[in-house]
């Protein structure tokens, strides 16, 4: 055999090896570091937004009238419990002339901190616009921390009165039971 070909051969063998035993260990290392890293850096960002979102509810609720905070302390007390809280969010709604027609409510965990717990309520209300946006400016301002993720609203046509809104919140505190 040509020695220029051995010679070749020894030098891709060594560079095998070298990237065998030096390369794809350090690179599993790098990788796993900048994962764990991502991921705390992650939860990091997720605490922070929650903290930020608790921050501006409670602000809302320092922004509101006596009489306000006196009618929506009988709805939602301080202290309450998931099913109790929306039962009464529902009579609420009731009382202030809206028709829910669906409920759905889930408790999500949260992972970096298991004492505070959220409850994921959505609801299913048809009403007039007006009667709709009184209610829910009130419940966003309760004692209960509220934040409403999202609302959507259809119409069945265009001269009907009543709107059926979807609504997808969050409540904060709220005991689980």
């Amino acid at each position: 055999m040509n020695t220029k070909a051995i010679f070749s051969i020894i030098i891709i063998f060594l560079a095998g090896l070298f990237a065998y035993v030096f390369v794809v260990p350090f690179k599993e290392i790098a990788v796993d570091n900048v994962s764990e890293r991502l991921t705390s850096l992650e939860s990091a960002y997720n605490q922070a937004t929650q903290q930020l979102t608790l921050k501006s509810l409670r602000l809302k609720k320092s922004q509101m009238q006596d009489s306000d905070i006196i009618f929506l302390q009988k709805f939602f007390p301080e202290k309450l419990h998931a099913s109790l809280f929306v039962y009464n969010l529902v009579q609420f709604a009731t009382q202030s002339r809206l028709n829910v027609k669906g409920i759905q409510y889930t408790v999500i965990d949260d992972q970096l901190n298991k004492q505070n717990k959220k409850l994921l309520v959505e609801l299913t209300i048809q009403a007039r616009y007006e009667d709709f946006l009184a209610w829910l400016n009130k419940v966003e301002k309760s004692d209960t921390l509220i934040d409403v993720n999202s609302i959507s609203a259809s119409k069945r046509n265009l001269n009907d009165e009543f709107i059926t809104f979807s609504v997808k919140m969050y409540a904060y505190g709220v005991k689980i039971d």
